[in-house]
């Protein structure tokens, strides 16, 4: 079911995050609702007139987690920040977990589902050295745990991992910081040496990096994943439609250029590539 805003203060028609996974793991919401007589009737859902979101347990771990003099995020600090944060926000949630407790005794399942996990890089990596000839140095934008670059290194093909999350084990080449305008200020030497910009699930830096390769001339190649139509409202297509799902999100970045081409990774999930090559 969708529910609509229909308030003077918010554009008519834009969407309330009418799913768990449009709101931030944890967050406290206010919101005021109406629920007409006719909607009662046809069990239409009610009429958001107002919302406000008031606690986000992700930001405040953001904030409590980011290093001194830097941009980068224990990541360790993080996560217990995340957990302290959530249980505060919703001290009725009991602290044990039943789904942990009956999960199964850790054994030689859990080694297929670390390579599991490794798949997609994998995948992603054979991809970029197939298309992209004579690649040796690459962004890896979000790039975590630096997986993608690890697969990457299989073919000598020298990657920096762009990540604000700071891990303790580390095996790529990492510059802590946010993949945004603000770093493509700071580091235009950077992203003039370097031969591709790649992003494997990049969430929120996703325009950003398809934005970067059109500015300095570079080829790029992204497996999009989360829209976060909430945090971008203001992104449209060309025929002044909203952007509110993955195939909105796919058309709405290849409207960019006309250059840009798709091709479908032999992945389940979201497995569409938006590429480029100069």
């Amino acid at each position: 079911t969708q529910v609509v805003f229909k308030s003077k203060q918010l554009q008519e028609g834009q969407r309330f995050p009418n799913k768990a996974s449009l709101l931030p793991f944890g967050a406290n919401v206010w919101l005021r609702a109406r629920k007409g007589e006719d909607a009662r009737k046809s069990g239409e859902p009610p009429c958001v007139i107002e919302w406000e979101l008031q606690d986000n347990p992700r930001q405040a771990a953001l904030q409590n987690a980011t290093m001194e003099n830097s941009d980068g995020i224990d990541y360790s600090t993080y996560l217990q920040e995340r957990t302290e944060l959530f249980l505060r926000y919703n001290p009725k949630i009991p602290t044990g977990s039943p789904r942990r407790e009956q999960r199964k005794p850790v054994d030689q399942d859990h080694s297929k589902k670390k390579q599991w996990k490794r798949q997609p890089a994998k995948i992603f990596a054979q991809f970029l050295v197939s298309h992209f000839h004579n690649l040796s140095r690459v962004l890896d934008i979000a790039g975590g745990k630096g997986l993608l670059s690890l697969a990457l290194s299989q073919y000598n093909v020298d990657s920096i991992v762009i990540d604000p999350m700071v891990r303790k084990k580390q095996k790529t080449q990492h510059m802590a910081t946010y993949f945004n305008q603000s770093f493509c200020e700071k580091h235009p030497q950077l992203l003039e040496e370097v031969d591709c910009l790649v992003a494997l699930h990049p969430d929120e830096a996703t325009e950003h990096v398809l934005d970067a390769a059109l500015k300095f001339g570079k080829s790029v190649a992204i497996v999009p994943c989360c829209v976060f139509p909430s945090l971008f409202p203001d992104r449209k297509l060309r025929n002044g439609e909203r952007v509110h799902d993955y195939e909105d999100f796919n058309s709405y970045l290849l409207e960019k250029d006309e250059r840009l081409q798709t091709a479908t990774l032999p992945l389940e999930g979201r497995n569409q590539v938006i590429y480029m090559i100069q």
